[in-house]
């Protein structure tokens, strides 16, 4: 569980990298535009970058959380074994999309190493590697939010 707790920890620190690296490469390409009209041609593609891993480590990390939105308006006129029917079938399907993330990003991401983003001067199979990673991270993720529940009951 600590592990777990950690490897979060690592998530939530590069995730609040992005942000605030997205937010200040955004402020630079608008400052410099409006400004000072000269827009930097790396801005565009490395807020996109940054943009990319943060909305997918910030996905991985809410399935720790159980924080992602869902309509549980309708959970209240099921009868509760049909809930608990139901969320197995969500763990299933989370982890059947997991498992999609991993091998279609990997095609994706070796498909585009040959690419590479003019602006940054890098591939841009360092956008889509995010799909793996993030794939791998749900399933841990699911796994620790699994185990609390089991052992809360």
């Amino acid at each position: 569980m600590k592990l777990a707790q950690k490897l979060y920890d690592i998530v939530n620190v590069v995730c609040c990298v992005f942000l605030f690296g997205m937010v200040g490469i955004v402020s630079i390409v608008v400052v410099g535009r409006y400004v000072f009209s000269v827009t930097p041609g790396w801005g565009e593609e490395l807020a996109l970058f940054c943009m990319t891993w943060f909305g997918m480590l910030s996905a991985a990390m809410a399935e720790e959380k159980n924080a992602h939105i869902r309509i549980s308006a309708l959970d209240r006129y099921y009868p509760k074994p049909v809930l608990r029917m139901l969320y197995r079938f969500y763990y299933v399907v989370k982890f059947i999309f997991a498992l999609v993330l991993i091998f279609e990003g990997l095609k994706l991401t070796r498909q585009t190493l040959p690419v590479m983003m003019s602006g940054v001067r890098m591939s841009e199979a360092t956008i889509y590697v995010s799909g793996p990673v993030t794939g791998v991270l749900i399933p841990i993720f699911l796994l620790c939010r699994l185990k609390q529940e089991v052992l809360q009951r």
